[in-house]
């Protein structure tokens, strides 16, 4: 009997060393490795350079830059069924310049082909 209790004895200690173990390489991991958000900007906010930092003068022309791009874009954005008859016309063209299908155009009309359900 008291041999059975000073085995249970032993692997009871064993069991505590294991764990306090893994305690141990959990935590020493944690504070083994960098950031990697820091590792991924390159650059510490503390070491950043002066000529680096904005002013409120170059933010507000970064702002009118972007806000006038974004108007353009829209402009851009209506303009788009001109875009698409100037894209069929091409298009057009195109087909008149080279009247066999190329490889591309078989294998689409192919898949339609396939495809339709009708």
């Amino acid at each position: 009997m008291q041999r059975i209790l000073s085995a249970l004895k032993q692997i009871r200690f064993g069991l505590i060393a294991i764990a306090c173990a893994f305690t141990f390489i959990s935590v020493s991991g944690a504070f083994a490795f960098a950031d990697p958000s820091l590792a991924a900007t390159g650059l510490d906010s503390r070491l950043v350079k002066e000529e680096y930092k904005l002013d409120n003068n170059q933010r507000d022309n970064q702002l009118e830059s972007r806000e006038e791009s974004y108007e353009e874009m829209l402009k851009e954005a209506k303009n788009i069924h001109t875009e698409e008859k100037a894209y069929e016309e091409n298009l057009s063209e195109y087909r008149e310049e080279n009247p066999t299908p190329g490889l591309a155009e078989k294998a689409q009309g192919f898949i339609e082909k396939l495809t339709d359900t009708e």
